[in-house]
């Protein structure tokens, strides 16, 4: 196997595992938004049970477990 079918195949690889947690936010009511450089900065969570829809602008100073706490506060 060649360096560049490596490559290809861990390109694949995080594509396929980017696509299954994109899936599995927006089973739980998440809808993640990407910016123009392609990261990800803002998160639509809804709650059907409640009827509350939060807009969440994802800022790099807090944490990634400040943001799942939010997240399962919330949903």
């Amino acid at each position: 196997m060649s360096s560049s079918d490596c490559a290809i195949r861990g390109y694949c690889l995080l594509t396929n595992l980017c696509s299954l947690k994109l899936k599995v936010y927006r089973s739980l009511g998440i809808d993640v938004e990407a910016d123009t450089t392609g990261q990800y900065n803002k998160a639509v969570i809804r709650n059907a049970a409640k009827g509350d829809v939060h807009v969440v602008n994802i800022d790099p100073k807090f944490s990634r477990n400040f943001y799942t706490n939010y997240f399962w506060r919330t949903m």
